[in-house]
């Protein structure tokens, strides 16, 4: 506030003087005598009062000092002698003082001090000289600040280099001279003056450019771009020469701010804007259509960037930036501000919307339209034109990455971050709407989708594919929609929010159904009542009829458990397939880099679901197991029951009819799995058959009877008819390739039990009864070692031959 206050040189009394030079003399003198830089004439003035008034002070001292001497006469004249001496020599000191530099006689007087103590004197001179230093540095200061105020007062239109220069000056005057209070206020007004004058600048070449472009009429409507006079081009190529020089000389503008020579040159294009989509009642300003808008930019950028980039020419070039980019950037400047209005109309629109349900959903849509149309109008700028407004150099890496218009919405003030929320918000409902109507509810649900054809995956000519339920396959469907709606948003935050809050959500529910769908057909089947189904699972009539509706009632079990394997396999895969997507695989990372959990992260985003999948996978495969070990067991109940093994010699043995019912249903239920399943998942199922089978077989046929000679080949034919039989369903043709059961252990038990029971007569086996040493010489005796059966599983075989 003092440089403010006017003070005469006149008005500066003696006694205002003393008080200046006290505890804070230096500012109040500077601030009473010098409150603006026109001071600065009265300042030899100023410095002659200050030398006075320290002769003063020496004339003040010695009287004081002659005083002391006098007052003490009683003292002996030897010490008044020395005294005296002394106060000669600090004298003497002081004298010198005046002769030289202000620098060095403070420096000296620091010497006095150490050599003489604290004496008041002293410190009073000490004091003196710093004061005076600071006069001086603040009488520079504002001797500068004057010329700089001149000059800034003197500066042209015609020469911004100078202006430039001035503003250099002005940097280093502040640096220069930060201790000094009052420079704070005059730096501020200097400031301020030439801030004036860029903007008067600013505004007449701004003024005089519009001309310049009205005269040609400036991509008016029906612009010719080849119609510009040259002496118009070379105008254009100054104006904006000068703009981008003045606007730079503060700073260059960081985005979302533009440059001032963009904004004249791409003015009509914005007016043009404004018109068509800010007019109230235009056609073409619809809350629900702003891809229009959006269009209208990239048009105008796909027939005239090019041309844009040939007038403007290089005259950008000596400053921080990219021509195409800032073009785009001032572009985009008017539909910023056009989204701005929509999303705060659509966020009132939902507000008010509140209880009636139909206008909610209305606006919810409008604005998951809008988001997903700016996102999707981000990244084509991305793609089309590489474009990051935060690029200044193509051989720097950017400052940041750009997050889009879309980020500008959702990540700007509060209405903002409130159309982010009603936009998740709104998606989950939708999501939930058609995952509840189209996916769980529909007619079909739960159905197999044998017409289904996965043209996209990658398959061998003759390679069969899982067949998914309507469910499964419309959940995909759905959730890549999804995606769909957030994969160009380009905003971490948000589609971390949008997949876990959204879509995972929609796995889990659906993973949900499943579980409990798989749960009822568990209760189902162990179940008294409904395990009719089962063949021979309940009571004893063999009938035809029955063998029938059992076979029906299992055809229908098997459908159901089939249709929850496919959808949940069908899903698993494709869970699997996103978690190697870009776009997921990036969410993961970003996601792991900002977490502050210490616990280890998993490989996916997907990871908790797919476990989740492949459990339940594992639990359906069980009941696979659990399924057709009844059906096995029930349709070979008969033949178990039934059959003798100690028979008599007879060579005209035939496969016994009680295995009927096996080789009839089991070709029954695999041509429907066949159906349905992939040949890997067909393949493991058809394993587990083979497995359960052949353990069917061992341990209720081979390790349960003791057999004669014509008792083992009978088994064999037997043996033989199933497999003849079930070759095909069950994968076991030695010419299958990829897929074969023809080398499953317990398959090949039961062919080396066959084998050892036929090669090892009646005597042999005597001889080898609990002998458990001597087996590996009957291992010996077969081309193969029986390397498949254990020993004690030999063994047992030695007492099974009679």
């Amino acid at each position: 506030m003092y440089f403010y206050q006017m003070c005469s040189k006149s008005s500066v009394s003696i006694p205002i003087k003393r008080r200046l030079l006290g505890k804070t003399g230096n500012m109040e003198y500077m601030n009473a005598n010098f409150t603006s830089i026109r001071d600065l004439d009265s300042i030899d003035d100023r410095i002659s009062e200050l030398e006075a008034y320290k002769l003063k002070i020496d004339e003040a001292v010695k009287a004081k000092v002659s005083n002391d001497s006098r007052s003490s006469s009683n003292v002996s004249t030897q010490y008044e002698e020395k005294k005296n001496r002394r106060v000669e020599e600090v004298l003497g000191e002081l004298n010198l003082l005046l002769t030289k530099p202000d620098d060095e006689a403070l420096a000296q007087v620091g010497t006095l001090i150490e050599d003489y103590g604290n004496l008041a004197v002293l410190d009073n001179v000490s004091s003196l000289y710093k004061r005076k230093q600071k006069l001086k540095l603040g009488m520079a200061f504002l001797q500068n600040a004057r010329d700089l105020e001149a000059e800034i007062e003197s500066l042209a239109i015609e020469d911004i280099t100078r202006v430039s220069q001035t503003k250099d000056r002005l940097q280093k005057l502040a640096i220069g001279h930060e201790i000094i209070p009052v420079s704070i206020k005059v730096i501020k007004q200097l400031s301020d003056a030439l801030g004036d004058k860029i903007a008067t600048f600013k505004k007449k070449l701004e003024d005089e450019f519009r001309n310049v472009l009205e005269e040609i009429k400036w991509l008016a409507p029906k612009f010719e771009k080849r119609s510009i006079p040259q002496a118009k081009m070379a105008s254009i190529h100054t104006y904006m020469s000068k703009l981008f020089e003045l606007q730079s000389i503060n700073s260059t503008p960081e985005y979302p701010d533009t440059w001032w020579a963009t904004d004249v040159l791409l003015e009509p294009i914005v007016v043009r804007f404004n018109y068509h989509f800010n007019t109230a009642n235009k056609e073409t300003n619809k809350l629900s259509k702003p891809e229009w808008a959006l269009n209208f930019i990239e048009n105008f950028l796909s027939e005239n960037l090019s041309y844009l980039k040939l007038v403007i020419g290089d005259t950008i070039k000596p400053f921080s930036g990219i021509i195409d980019y800032e073009i785009i950037n001032t572009l985009l400047n008017p539909v910023r501000e056009k989204m701005f209005k929509m999303i705060e109309s659509i966020n009132e629109n939902i507000a008010k919307s509140q209880e009636g349900q139909e206008n909610r959903e209305k606006s919810g849509r409008i604005l998951s339209h809008l988001i997903f149309e700016l996102s999707s109008f981000d990244q084509r700028l991305r793609n089309v034109y590489k474009f990051n407004p935060y690029v200044k150099d193509i051989a720097i890496l950017p400052s940041k990455k750009w997050m889009g218009l879309t980020g500008d919405i959702l990540l700007h003030g509060d209405n903002e971050n409130l159309a982010a929320v009603n936009w998740l918000n709104f998606e989950f409902e939708l999501a939930t709407e058609r995952f509840n109507t189209e996916i769980i509810h529909s007619e079909k649900a739960f159905k197999i989708d044998f017409d289904y054809q996965a043209s996209q995956e990658p398959k061998t000519f003759h390679e069969r594919l899982l067949k998914p339920t309507y469910s499964a396959y419309n959940l995909t469907k759905l959730f890549n929609n999804l995606t769909s709606h957030h994969k160009t948003l380009n905003i971490v935050k948000y589609q971390l929010k949008y997949v876990s809050n959204i879509q995972l959500k929609l796995i889990e529910l659906y993973y949900d159904k499943l579980k409990q769908l798989l749960r009822n057909f568990g209760d189902s089947f162990n179940s008294k009542l409904v395990l009719n189904f089962i063949p021979g699972g309940l009571g004893n009539d063999s009938s035809t009829n029955t063998d029938s509706n059992n076979t029906k009632n299992g055809l229908k079990g098997l459908e159901i458990l089939t249709e929850l394997y496919c959808s949940t396999k069908f899903v698993n895969n494709n869970l699997e397939q996103w978690s190697e997507e870009l776009v997921f695989i990036q969410l993961w990372n970003s996601y792991k880099s900002i977490s502050n959990k210490t616990h280890s992260f998993g490989s996916t985003i997907f990871d908790n679901s797919i476990s989740d999948f492949s459990s339940l996978l594992s639990k359906i495969l069980s009941n696979y197991e659990q399924f057709f070990r009844k059906e096995i067991k029930a349709s070979l109940k008969n033949y178990v029951n039934s059959s003798q093994w100690d028979i008599g010699t007879n060579n005209n043995l035939e496969a016994s009819s009680d295995l009927s019912l096996l080789v009839n249903n089991l070709p029954i239920y695999m041509s429907y799995l066949e159906k349905c399943l992939s040949d890997l998942d067909y393949y493991l199922i058809t394993n587990k058959i083979v497995t359960l089978l052949s353990v069917v077989l061992r341990e209720f046929i081979i390790t349960n009877n003791q057999f004669s000679a014509t008792g083992v080949r009978q088994f064999k034919v037997d043996f033989e008819f199933i497999i003849s039989q079930l070759k095909r369903s069950l994968l076991l043709s030695s010419s299958l390739n990829d897929y074969s059961n023809i080398n499953n252990k317990e398959y090949l038990k039961v062919n080396e039990s066959i084998e050892f029971l036929l090669e090892i007569d009646t005597q042999t086996a005597k001889l080898f009864k609990n002998h458990y040493d001597k087996i590996p010489e009957l291992r010996s005796k077969f081309d193969g070692g029986l390397k498949h059966l254990s020993n004690n599983e030999i063994n047992d075989l030695v007492f099974r031959i009679l």
